[in-house]
């Protein structure tokens, strides 16, 4: 490919972690460009087949939604629609053969819809169509769109107003589409329905697999649509993580480094390590019985680790704190409601890895701790593996994209830690996963947007700085 001049520079990445992290092997990319795109919030990439970057942006100030891509080495932006509230969730894919497809959410006199707008590379002007119409007065939340063998777009989105999850796609001249999940969960005291984020892709046997958050049983689901160009189209629906059984012990979440009030001397602060969970009320009102245990099934004191409990709405948030970092605890629940309140996957994302069988890797964020996760599975297999990336106290993991470096033969994650307000990069190797401050810059690495080139392992990714308020690109490509 031809190397774009954009700051052609190679940085070291900021190592994060401890303990395990250093028996992983180094990680060899690098750095190849650092540029800000242009204002706005919520962008999206794709990467053409000659390896150039297409980003949509939508400007919260003027509230409309633009287009930028490099032409000699600057970025240069123009208007896709500049109607008031248009492109606050947007999704951008070019084809093979150079049409550029950006889906993009409206909203105006008191409706909600998806619009389309769709240009040849090269064109100067724009042509619109409706999207997918699913009646509802409020739909095209959180939307992500994939093209498919033959360069049709495809669309997962969620119906606001009905709080379900939709799924279209063009067949050349107008949308076809159908629910995919309604998910609606009885009695529920949280979110009740489908209600964040969604992706969207295309495996080898040209079927649509999407990943999104059910909010009202505190999720993450997996569906496969199948004979989608029939009248006989289905979905298979699953969800990711079933870990976390009645009658199992659940293991607190961490440890992470806080800082609290010193007892001791009023007015300073003390560092500690914190592990957390969060049970639910029970049905009549009262707190979770809780028991604490060590990672050898004895009993300890709660007292004895600064044990506290934080009732808020219909929840208890217990924080445990140790001085031994390397020791797991872990905690037992007794209550009239046995249902232990998780919360999976409102941030998440999914790779497919072409082969003979395809492989899924997917990355999502919970809310429920506050960490970063990691499933995969075959296209074959029934049972998801999944594993916790990074634990935190504040939104790490939100945001998450995830991909794989042919190069490294290694997934990887792409995230916001809030904890640090940074930009990071998590590895996976046998060894564990090797972790990486990518940009420290302020308060940095909200909506991200992954996209991988098809002529070279270059990979890149747009960002949001909230202190200057602009998306940001960055690109990296892995060393031999």
């Amino acid at each position: 490919m031809v190397r774009r001049a954009l700051l052609a520079v190679s940085v070291s990445l900021l190592l994060y972690g401890c303990g395990r992290d250093l028996e992983v092997p180094e990680v060899t990319i690098r750095l190849i460009t650092s540029r800000v795109i242009g204002p706005g919030i919520y962008s999206s990439l794709a990467i053409d087949e000659r390896g150039v970057p297409h980003v949509a942006i939508y400007d919260e100030d003027r509230r409309g939604l633009y287009y930028y891509t490099p032409i000699n080495g600057e970025w240069v932006g123009e208007p896709v629609d500049e109607t008031p509230d248009a492109g606050r969730f947007n999704a951008i894919a070019v084809g093979l053969d150079g049409r550029i497809w950006i889906a993009y959410y409206v909203f105006r006199n008191d409706e909600g819809y998806i619009n389309i707008a769709y240009k040849n590379i090269g064109e100067d002007t724009w042509h619109y169509m409706r999207g997918p119409d699913s009646q509802s007065i409020n739909e095209g939340g959180w939307l992500s769109m994939a093209l498919d063998v033959n360069r049709r777009p495809h669309i997962a989105y969620v119906d606001i107003e009905g709080q379900n999850l939709l799924y279209g796609y063009y067949d050349g001249t107008q949308w076809q589409g159908f629910a995919i999940d309604q998910g609606y969960a009885p009695g529920c005291y949280h979110v009740c329905r489908i209600t964040s984020t969604t992706s969207i892709k295309i495996n080898s046997n040209n079927e649509p697999v999407i990943t999104y958050y059910d909010g009202g049983n505190g999720n993450l689901k997996f569906a496969k649509l199948r004979d989608i160009f029939t009248p006989h189209r289905y979905a298979e629906i699953e969800i990711i993580q079933t870990g976390r059984r009645l009658g199992e012990f659940l293991r607190l979440q961490g440890p992470s480094i806080i800082q609290i009030s010193d007892p001791q001397n009023p007015g300073s602060q003390i560092q500690k390590w914190v592990y957390r969970a969060r049970l639910q009320y029970q049905s009549d009102g009262q707190k979770a019985n809780t028991r604490i245990y060590d990672q050898n099934g004895v009993s300890i004191p709660p007292e004895a680790f600064g044990f506290v409990e934080q009732t808020g709405f219909q929840e208890v948030w217990i924080d445990m704190y140790s001085i031994d970092p390397n020791s797991s605890y872990y905690i037992d629940y007794v209550r009239a409601d046995p249902t232990f309140y998780t919360d999976e996957g409102w941030s998440n994302d999914i790779y497919v890895r072409p082969g003979k069988v395809d492989e899924y890797h997917v990355c999502y964020y919970n809310l429920d701790n506050h960490s970063l996760y990691y499933a995969f599975k075959y296209d074959t297999d029934n049972i998801w593996q999944w594993e916790e990336v990074e634990s935190g106290l504040n939104y790490v993991g939100a945001y998450c994209r995830v991909g794989y470096d042919k190069k490294e033969d290694a997934p990887f994650i792409v995230y916001f830690d809030a904890t640090l307000n940074n930009l990071k990069i998590a590895y996976k190797y046998k060894e564990g996963w090797r972790r990486f401050i990518a940009d420290a810059t302020g308060t940095i690495g909200e909506f991200i947007s992954l996209a991988f080139s098809p002529v070279s392992e270059e990979w890149g990714v747009t960002y949001y700085s909230r202190l200057r308020r602009v998306i940001l690109y960055s690109s990296y490509f892995p060393l031999e």
